[in-house]
């Protein structure tokens, strides 16, 4: 039984051993019995509300702190800590902080190593104080004067076996200088801690925190990873809702947080004291909301950013004021558009990727909505094995060109890429942007030496480029400079104003030529309401581009659609019968169209869901003769994709007239006009009439008869009233159509009528 004994004694002392080698201390639990365990009068301090430990008394006395410790001098250890005294130093008014005690009661301690804080005089210096069987022997002594003052400093200490170095510095940010260094000799005494002497006057005037006592920790960069963000966690959906922020720490060393700071686009909240171990997460709130988390690693930061919905910018910046790591977000990187709607945290998915962007962030999909505090639902341990890919490239103006990929990529890859330019283009600079920098996410911009062309495609073949994890590949774009839209380069091409039950209104745009537009500043307009188009929108040479606040229910509906230029997008309202539909780039009117439901085919018996079609580009929009109802076989529209009523220049018939001017006075000289057709194609269905200058018809001659593929017909000159008409230019209109739509001729010709007197 005794052997038995022995060994759990000796284990226990062994994990001792392991547990105190390094302590730590930022007060942030508010418990000075537990992580660490601070022994000595712990019942006359407190933590204050900023996770201070404070002297707590109202008499005078002496108070001390220690904590127990064991590494061998053979190594450098390393003390820091933050002090303040708010007083004035004097004999019976200061603090010692021990490096080494023979025993945890500091106050009784006969061997150590301390410094003296605070003496009687003006000349209050920080000095280096040997204890040797009791006596008190000065070995250094820093600057005369420096804690004249009440004083706030940061400590960092360094020991061994014979040398002692004291540096201070009295911001977070700011360099520590060395004050002090001195020949020491001191054994592994394992006690360290903070002793006080005050007046009853001064008996709440002494702080502690930002403890550490340990090995030499290292002296470079430190770097703390974005891991979460909760931008809109209203609605709220399983978790709190409080926006916060959290973050790593990827590293195996210990940082303390105290100084650092965290950025919006328009302002910082500085990080309290606090250790952040190394491969642990700290979760960083507004005032009084950590109360809303079940978690110990929760950090309270007055003036707490506000960070917007659709994007933002989050920064860390060290006490130093340097970027330690920074995340430009939109909503596009929750690649969910449930999760854009509030609720779910924005979560980094692998947190070794070397340059971290949109692929590397995806809405969290755990059950709470988002994991603050612990590791990521998301999280991802695969490596990036796949090469990036080339999702556009945009001519900003006469000479930049911007480049988005799919992925970040590798600075010194895009420094050193090969362009090949394809007409010829020469380069003459190149900018490129950090990932976390991108500028409209485009990484990646081109300076021409020469104005590049409208309407001119231009090949770019970019060679052994690489992503960051060094994925290489050649890849080919094309670059196109647009021209902004103007009148007639975009035509009205389909209207669906009259849908089915529960479907929705759709409005077709067409370039009819062979350059290239953009659609910036762009819109369409009822005459009442207008809608703006997406400034990216494009419309190459003969393109199509359906727009409709639908456009799943279009692609449904009807077969004969192209998802590919389909657009969801508001667009004004259009009544059933009538209306007005115009499409507009910045204040000029690009096309019009002022349609009326008597357009539609008469022998329908259902208008529900049929759309009207363009028949061909190069006649009058504001014809009605122009438009026709879609083709049965499709379902009565065709969203996105060519029209099935379209018809080209070429002519699918004749039409002529026995004389250009009708004299209806019944003396036998051109009292009526003959029309003579001839049509390519059988059982077409025709309608013709006379119309006045201003487009008024004011004679049916006959509507939606079936025709033959040759024939005449004649007008007497009469109107509809059964009245001569007044002398003047009149037009006749003729149409001949298919109903399956593969054939369709339309034709007016010019004549006069005069009557004599």
């Amino acid at each position: 039984m005794r052997c038995v004994c022995s060994f759990f004694l000796l284990f226990h002392f062994f994990i001792n051993q392991a547990l105190f080698a390094q302590l730590y201390e930022d007060a942030q639990d508010g418990n000075l019995t537990a992580n660490p365990a601070w022994l000595g009068t712990t019942d006359q301090f407190q933590v204050n509300s900023k996770k201070q430990i404070q002297l707590a008394q109202t008499t005078a006395a002496a108070s001390y702190l220690s904590l127990y410790q064991t590494i061998p001098l053979t190594d450098t250890i390393e003390l820091t800590c933050w002090i303040r005294q708010n007083l004035a130093g004097s004999s019976a008014n200061y603090s010692r902080l021990y490096l080494k005690a023979n025993q945890s009661d500091l106050g009784m301690a006969l061997d150590g190593l301390y410094l003296q804080l605070g003496e009687s005089g003006s000349q209050d210096a920080i000095r280096v104080m040997q204890l040797q069987n009791g006596q008190s022997t000065e070995l250094a002594a820093g600057p005369a004067a420096q804690l004249a003052n009440p004083f706030q400093l940061f400590f960092r200490c360094r020991l061994t076996t014979d040398s002692l170095w004291v540096e201070t510095k009295s911001t977070p940010g700011g360099p520590y200088m060395l004050c002090i260094s001195a020949a020491v000799s001191v054994g592994d005494l394992p006690y360290s801690g903070f002793y006080c002497t005050y007046s009853a006057s001064n008996a709440s005037n002494f702080y502690l925190d930002d403890w550490y006592w340990g090995p030499l920790r290292s002296s470079g960069p430190e770097k703390l990873l974005i891991t979460e963000i909760m931008a809109d966690p209203d609605p709220a959906f399983n978790l709190p809702a409080v926006e916060y922020i959290e973050v790593y720490n990827p590293s195996n060393t210990v940082i303390q947080l105290n100084g650092y700071k965290l950025c919006d686009g328009s302002g910082c909240a500085t990080l309290p004291s606090y250790w952040l171990f190394g491969q642990h997460y700290a979760l960083l709130v507004g005032t009084s909301n950590s109360v809303l988390f079940n978690s110990n690693n929760v950090l309270e930061l007055p003036a707490f950013p506000s960070f917007a919905n659709a994007g933002d910018a989050v920064l860390i910046q060290n006490a130093n004021a340097q970027k330690v790591d920074s995340v430009y977000y939109t909503s596009a990187w929750y690649h969910d558009e449930l999760a854009v709607d509030g609720g779910f945290s924005l979560e980094r998915m692998q947190l070794h990727d070397p340059c971290s962007d949109q692929s590397n962030w995806r809405a969290s999909p755990g059950p709470l909505g988002g994991t603050p505090g612990a590791a990521n639902a998301a999280n991802s341990v695969q490596p990036d094995l796949c090469a990036p890919s080339l999702k556009s490239i945009q001519v900003r103006d006469s000479s930049f060109i911007d480049f988005y990929f799919s992925e970040a990529l590798d600075t010194l890859s895009l420094q050193n890429v090969s362009l090949t330019f394809t007409p010829p283009l020469l380069e003459s600079t190149r900018v490129i942007f950090k990932p976390d920098l991108q500028l409209q996410q485009a990484q990646f911009r081109i300076q021409t030496s020469v104005s590049i062309p409208f309407s001119q495609p231009i090949e770019i073949q970019l060679n052994a480029l690489a992503d960051c994890w060094q994925n290489d590949t050649l890849l080919i774009g094309q670059a196109i400079r647009y021209e902004q839209a103007h009148l007639g380069s975009v035509l009205l091409n389909e209207l669906l104003f009259n849908p089915v039950t529960d479907g929705a209104d759709f409005i077709e745009l067409i370039n009819p030529g062979e350059h290239f537009y953009a659609l910036r500043n762009c819109g369409l307009h009822n005459s009442t309401d207008s809608v703006f188009f997406d400034s990216t929108w494009v419309l190459g040479p003969h393109e199509l581009l359906a727009l409709g606040p639908d456009i799943s229910e279009l692609s449904w509906y009807y077969p004969c659609h192209d998802p590919l230029q389909l657009k969801q997008v508001a667009i004004p309202a259009m009544n059933n019968d009538s209306g007005q539909v115009v499409l507009f780039c910045n204040t000029e009117v690009i096309d019009a169209l002022s349609y009326h439901a008597d357009w539609q085919l008469p022998l329908l018996r259902d208008q529900n869901g049929v759309s009207l079609e363009r028949i061909r580009l190069d006649a009058p929009t504001q014809d009605p003769f122009n438009w026709q109802s879609a083709a049965q076989a499709c379902r009565f529209a065709t969203p996105g994709n060519a029209n099935s009523q379209a018809q080209n220049q070429a002519a699918h018939g004749t039409l002529s007239l026995s004389t250009e001017e009708l004299s209806p006075d019944q003396d036998a000289y051109h009292d009526f006009l003959e029309c003579q057709y001839e049509l390519l194609g059988s059982g077409l269905i025709g309608t013709a009439f006379i119309a006045d200058l201003n487009g008024q018809p004011i004679r049916e001659l006959f509507s939606n008869e079936l025709l033959g593929t040759s024939g005449s017909f004649k007008w007497d000159g009469c109107t509809n009233s059964k009245l001569i008409a007044l002398p003047g230019i009149y037009i006749l209109s003729f149409s001949a159509f298919s109903t399956d739509g593969s054939v369709f001729f339309h034709q007016k010709k010019a004549f006069s009528l005069a009557l004599k007197p």
